[in-house]
């Protein structure tokens, strides 16, 4: 277990449900400059990923997250930061299962990575029309050199 993952969600034709995925299909045009990562779409998530998080020693999950803030507003944080601060209000996912949920069990199993790490980004429109709203369109950029520099700040 001493690989390390970066887990893009998203269900690509919800609109900006899609952002994880996006995302992760950037990096991976990338993925020479990062040793020792594996790169994996995680579909729209659910417990489908759970023996995920066990091959890995850390992980970052990328996803579309309310956390009612702007539209292409982002936050990266640990996933710690969320389970032991009140003041952090997150549905951690706009899918079917919540993320939290999966790392809880995953806890029990005891096959939970030693750190998890998110990068939310606020999603405008999750309609059924497959475009990216103009708000995470214009951020596409930004969103990815501040996912490399995490990446090699936290998972190198």
């Amino acid at each position: 277990m001493n690989k390390n993952a970066v887990i893009g969600i998203g269900n690509p034709f919800r609109s900006d449900d899609g952002i994880g995925i996006i995302l992760l299909n950037e990096l991976i045009k990338r993925k020479k400059e990062f040793k020792n990562i594996d790169f994996i779409d995680g579909g729209t998530g659910g417990f489908n990923l759970l023996h995920d998080l066990s091959k890995y020693k850390k992980i970052l999950i990328i996803d579309a997250v309310n956390m009612e803030k702007k539209p292409g507003d982002n936050l990266f944080f640990n996933i710690e930061n969320v389970k032991n601060n009140t003041d952090i209000h997150l549905n951690i996912s706009t899918h079917n299962e919540n993320f939290l949920d999966i790392i809880k069990l995953s806890e029990k199993l005891d096959e939970k990575p030693d750190k998890i790490y998110v990068f939310a980004v606020q999603p405008k429109n999750l309609n059924y029309n497959g475009k990216l709203s103009k708000e995470l369109l214009e951020n596409i950029d930004n969103y990815i050199k501040e996912l490399i520099e995490k990446i090699k700040e936290n998972m190198i």
